[in-house]
């Protein structure tokens, strides 16, 4: 927990210092690029086993990386995804990353394998709609993925051979709790 809340202040630090591009004691550029317009209203982030953070940028098919070695804001997407993006992402225990889709799917972006797009990891059988507007994703221990399915108002586990059941479904009127209990079944 303590790396993530680190990790956040450091994307929040960078946005700062992007804002202002300058030091508070040598008044001096800290971030030499902006941050792009687009990455302020992002609400997801993820971190890895190295620190680094990923943010997928919400209604585009972009996820950045920002290398905690170097800490540069990236200019380019560290990946792109097959459908535009809902916003959620998690980062596994092998480094694997997952994001949901406005297409109803999950996709998965496996570092280091060349690949420059991530492919699909789930999506809905013929005839069924267990994910619908998917939002928050997390991961357990096991890389089993939890989905808040927002359309649905679900959430939605989704086993490594891409296996979903729905464990919790509710109304309209719980979904600030669907949300709140994803979190909790997934900590």
């Amino acid at each position: 927990i303590k790396a993530t809340a680190i990790a956040i202040t450091v994307y929040f630090y960078l946005f700062f210092c992007a804002f202002f591009q300058t030091a508070f004691a040598q008044n001096e550029p800290i971030v030499t690029t902006p941050i792009p317009s687009f990455w302020y209203a992002n609400y997801h982030i993820a971190q890895d086993g190295q620190g680094n953070l990923y943010i997928p940028i919400q209604n585009t098919a972009s996820v950045y990386k920002i290398s905690m070695s170097t800490l540069q804001v990236p200019t380019q997407p560290y990946f792109t995804t097959q459908s535009p993006l809902s916003g959620g992402i998690a980062v596994d225990n092998q480094g694997n990353i997952y994001v949901t889709t406005l297409g109803n799917t999950v996709e998965k972006y496996v570092p280091g394998s060349g690949a420059e797009t991530s492919q699909v990891f789930y999506t809905n059988p013929p005839n069924q709609n267990t994910l619908v507007l998917p939002y928050g994703i997390d991961i357990d221990n096991l890389g089993n993925l939890y989905v808040a399915s927002c359309g649905n108002h679900a959430i939605v586990k989704i086993t490594q051979s891409a296996i979903a059941t729905t464990i919790y479904s509710g109304t309209r009127s719980e979904e600030r709790r669907v949300g709140k209990e994803c979190l909790r079944l997934c900590r």
